[in-house]
């Protein structure tokens, strides 16, 4: 995973349309090796890499965002990355994932001690939010994302 987080958040974090066919190939390759596998992988890659005008495009989010996610190989703590950010971050969680209740204890406590965090709870499973839920995730994503 960290390899493949520095591999698709490497500088520079904007540029033209060659730059975001570029990004969204890498993306497409990056994603099998990380068991990402859904049938909208293409278009999930495009949604990464935001229009800014004139032909312009930026990628979301940017690495900064994560900069301490991977700085070592740490404790088995899947929130870890999550809790120095230091700008807007939304954490959707997928409430139909099956996941122990200490991960909704651990989430509402990094919400509470950082107001740069958003946990938005969505009758979901882990993998619906990429295949069968797009459209519910993005009505809750863009406009988490548009003051960005």
């Amino acid at each position: 995973m960290r390899e493949a987080f520095f591999a698709i958040t490497a500088a520079p974090e904007s540029g033209d349309r060659h730059w975001r066919d570029e990004q969204v190939e890498q993306l497409c390759a990056v994603f099998p090796r990380i068991g990402y596998t859904a049938p909208n992988a293409r278009v999930m890659a495009e949604r990464n890499l935001v229009p800014v005008g004139e032909g312009q495009w930026v990628r979301r989010p940017p690495r900064h965002l994560f900069a301490d996610a991977f700085e070592d190989d740490g404790e088995a703590d899947v929130l870890r990355m999550y809790r120095g950010v230091q700008g807007p971050t939304m954490i959707i969680r997928c409430t139909r994932s099956d996941a122990p209740p200490v991960l909704d204890m651990a989430l509402d406590e990094l919400a509470s001690t950082n107001q740069n965090v958003s946990v938005v709870p969505m009758p979901l499973t882990h993998l619906e939010p990429a295949w069968d839920a797009v459209d519910d995730v993005v009505a809750v994503v863009e406009p988490f994302l548009s003051p960005l």
